[in-house]
């Protein structure tokens, strides 16, 4: 009964999660909001951890399930994070989650070329609908009359943001202008296939023996994200960023929202879910992101928002359906 509402609950907390590092990413940028906000999800982990088990650190699992989870958490929370956050900064939250659609079908190619799993007839339709979404949005050409520059926030200039493909938001009659650029919807196919395959790295892991929890999973996870971030940082010379980053205090304030409404609250509440409703039903629901999104980019963001981005949404969250159901 109360299934579909935890599943519900999950896509409100991953709503909230990618607004509040999407408006994080563009204060002290991706890097260090990345690896800050693994940081924090790993210490409530931790907490939760020591609260259930009476362990801080992950315990119970077999050495092939700490390679295939460690592989599962370089892919998703490296290489898939790493351009999600940037996409945020880019893209927007809007069409960063729209692009984010393209997981499941990653995932369910993955999953037959892994396991031999075979795709059905529905799931292939659904993964051309879904990319027909996905495409109808991403790929539309903006008005001429939306294409006329105006002011914009000096956080947003492109001295800040640098990177290939940064583009400046563009503001008319008080509304926000983002052009899509083929950067920037490279950086979302990376960051939904990043998800794709980790999310099956970690489904051969959890139904390999012995029985493995979920939150301990992700906390394995975790650690692969936390070391190749710190890597990155250390190489790149950007533990200034990482200091000035926690010194900001908005900063800190939307990644701590971020962490807890995202891999903390978020992935309990799918937990759970599971637990009540089929999987697939419970997986349909949290792909609402990209529609439920849409009324905060029009009246919060003040994001210039079409009907045809509207029905691509649409379409494409009904692809998934298709897919996982």
């Amino acid at each position: 009964m109360y299934g579909p509402y935890f599943a519900l609950g999950t896509a409100v907390c991953w709503m909230i999660s990618a607004i509040a590092f999407e408006n994080a990413s563009r204060r002290v940028g991706s890097v260090p909001v990345n690896l800050i906000r693994l940081l924090v999800a790993f210490a409530l982990l931790s907490a939760l951890g020591w609260w259930r088990f009476g362990n801080v650190l992950p315990a119970g699992a077999s050495a092939e399930q700490w390679k295939l989870l460690l592989l599962s958490g370089l892919l998703g929370f490296f290489v898939g994070d790493l351009a999600l956050f940037r996409a945020f900064v880019v893209l927007g939250a809007r069409l960063t989650t729209l692009l984010m659609c393209l997981a499941p079908p990653i995932a369910a190619v993955t999953e037959w070329l892994w396991l031999g799993n075979p795709i059905t007839l529905l799931q292939g339709m659904g993964m051309l609908v879904t990319l027909a979404g996905v495409s109808w949005v991403v790929f539309e050409k903006p008005a001429p009359e939306d294409a006329a520059p105006g002011p914009a926030p000096e956080y947003e200039s492109e001295a800040r943001l640098g990177g290939p493909g940064t583009t400046v938001l563009e503001y008319r009659a008080g509304q926000a202008v983002r052009h899509i650029t083929p950067w920037a919807i490279f950086l979302g196919v990376v960051a939904a296939a990043g998800q794709g395959v980790g999310l099956v790295c970690t489904k051969v892991a959890m139904s390999t023996p012995p029985a493995l929890d979920a939150f301990t999973a992700t906390q394995i996870r975790i650690i692969a994200g936390v070391a190749t971030f710190i890597g990155l940082v250390v190489f790149t010379g950007r533990v200034g960023d990482c200091g000035a980053a926690l010194r900001d205090r908005t900063a800190v304030l939307l990644l701590t929202i971020g962490a807890i409404a995202g891999p903390f609250l978020g992935v309990s509440l799918l937990n759970k879910a599971v637990e009540l409703i089929p999987s697939g039903v419970a997986q349909t629901i949290t792909s609402l992101v990209p529609v439920l999104i849409i009324p905060i980019s029009v009246f919060v963001l003040k994001e210039q928002v079409r009907w045809r981005a509207v029905a691509g949404a649409l379409v494409a969250v009904a692809g998934v359906a298709m897919l996982v159901l």
